[in-house]
């Protein structure tokens, strides 16, 4: 079943799919410079966490990932760059 990403869904063996997703999704919407899409992401993170028993460390985890998005600049590549 391919539901998206739901934050909701996150458990131990797959924090680490969220965490890049979380960390690639805050660095696109900062190189746009758009900080109240950054704030949303978080908000609808939080939501969909909401209620579903998701432990501590996790969403720590989460909002760290988040934090790192801010500093994290992937190359930009371009046609030129394809082999």
């Amino acid at each position: 079943e391919n539901r998206g990403v739901n934050y909701g869904d996150v458990n131990e063996s797959n924090i680490w799919k969220f965490e890049h997703g979380v960390r690639n999704q805050v660095s696109a919407a900062w190189s746009l410079r758009n900080p109240t899409l950054v704030a949303q992401m978080g908000e609808n993170m939080l939501k969909q966490m909401y209620g579903k028993n998701i432990p501590w460390d996790l969403k720590l985890r989460l909002a760290r990932a988040g934090v790192k998005g801010l500093f994290f600049h992937p190359k930009k590549r371009g046609v030129e760059d394809i082999k």
